[in-house]
């Protein structure tokens, strides 16, 4: 059994539920700023002896078109406190531990747009 979709779900409610921005998947044509997708997901196996443990990197975007870091970070604050230590549930599988692991912001190539990343390390068992 792989836990990587009920995980996505998961963590796309939480954020939906959470946040005071949308939060997308697939980010509609025309959409206005600000707002957070989910973006790339990595995993790697991280067995213990007999158990399945997977741990998955999430990587969450926060986009906003308001001058300065200052609207990117507050989001990327509300991410943080929704997602640190969440225990997530899943139809299949469950969460053992989820944490912020790195929070970045950066100017995009525009020059008028700025990006948040935050970096989610989960670990999964099934």
């Amino acid at each position: 059994m792989e836990p990587g979709l009920a995980l996505h779900k998961a963590i796309l409610a939480t954020l939906k539920d959470g946040l005071s921005v949308p939060v997308y998947d697939a980010v509609p044509q025309g959409t206005s700023f600000p707002y957070v997708t989910v973006d790339t997901s990595i995993t790697a196996n991280a067995d213990a002896l007999v158990e399945r443990i997977d741990e998955r990197f999430i990587f969450l975007h926060v986009w906003s078109q308001v001058r300065g870091q200052e609207e990117v970070l507050s989001i990327i604050g509300e991410i943080d406190g929704l997602m640190h230590n969440n225990k997530l549930e899943l139809d299949d599988g469950y969460v053992v531990s989820i944490q912020v692991d790195r929070k970045m912001t950066r100017r995009d190539a525009d020059n008028v747009t700025f990006q948040g990343q935050v970096t989610l390390r989960v670990l999964t068992h099934h």
